[in-house]
C-alpha cells in the first residue's frame, strides 16, 4: 500500500528534510502536502536519514522495516484495525516488539517498536502494508 501523500505523477511526494516530530504532527493535524489530497491520516511513516515523510488514509497490517519509523495519531484506531497499545518499547519482551508501540514525548501520537541488531526493543521500524 502505498500512502497518499505518494504520487510523483501529479507532484504529491510528502515532505522532505523535517523532523520526526514534525511528520507526526502533520499526521496529527491532517496537513495537507504540496499537490497532495486532502485526507484524514490514521498513521505516518517517517525515513530518518533523509527526514522524509508520508501519510497513510488506512493501515491494516504493518511491515517491518528498519529505515522507517511508523507514527499514529493517538485518535487513530485504523492501526491493526483496534486501539493502539502504549508500551514503553525498552520494557516489552522481543517477540511483542514490532506490534507494539510507544507513545511519544509530547504524548499526543505513538511510535512503532522494532527489535534492533542486538536483540533490545526499541522505538522505530516499521511502516503501513497492504
Amino acid at each position: 500500500m502505498l500512502p497518499f501523500t505518494y504520487n510523483t505523477g501529479v507532484g504529491c511526494d510528502g515532505w522532505g528534510g523535517i523532523t520526526q516530530e514534525q511528520c507526526a504532527q502533520r499526521c496529527v493535524g491532517n496537513q495537507r502536502a504540496p499537490n497532495c489530497p486532502q485526507k484524514i491520516c490514521v498513521a505516518a511513516v517517517f525515513y530518518k536519514s533523509t527526514g522524509w515523510c508520508h501519510l497513510y488514509d488506512e493501515c491494516s497490517q504493518l511491515e517491518a522495516r528498519k529505515s522507517a519509523t511508523l507514527i499514529v495519531p493517538e485518535a487513530s484506531t485504523w492501526c491493526k484495525g483496534t486501539q493502539v497499545e502504549a508500551w514503553d518499547c525498552d520494557k516489552i519482551e522481543q517477540s511483542r516488539c514490532s506490534q507494539s508501540f510507544t507513545r511519544s514525548k509530547v504524548g499526543n501520537y505513538f511510535v512503532q517498536c522494532s527489535v534492533a541488531s542486538n536483540g533490545q526493543c526499541l522505538s522505530g521500524g516499521g511502516i503501513c502494508q497492504a
